[in-house]
């Protein structure tokens, strides 16, 4: 193999995975990093980004009603935000629910 080929192929690998090397596995124990958020707030602070953007349509949506916004795609455009946000929040809710019971029946020791 060409050595140009070669350094390409590298080039292009660093490209797909990023720069930063990938970390070994090791067998530490799971758990909130320190300065790192749990996965409960996690959940908390996304909920809430859904919300804003339920506020963001309505405020929008207001708007547009008043005849204060003469720009019709951008009420589109926050509504279809909105939409995909929820949708995608309802599927999380769905796979939580789903894993729950698993979780829960697994033994531990």
């Amino acid at each position: 193999m060409d050595i140009k080929v070669a350094s390409g192929i590298a080039d292009e690998l660093k490209m797909l995975r990023g720069y930063e090397p990938i970390a070994p596995v090791t067998n530490k124990p799971i758990g909130v990093p320190k300065g790192g958020a749990s996965f409960g707030d996690f959940l908390k602070q996304q909920l809430n980004e859904v919300n804003s953007l339920g506020l963001d349509v309505e405020k929008k949506m207001q708007e547009a009603v008043e005849g204060k916004s003469q720009n019709p795609h951008e009420v589109q455009i926050a509504i279809q935000k909105a939409d995909v946000a929820f949708k995608l929040m309802l599927g999380v809710k769905d796979q939580l629910e789903q894993a729950y019971p698993t979780v829960m029946r697994t033994s531990i020791g």
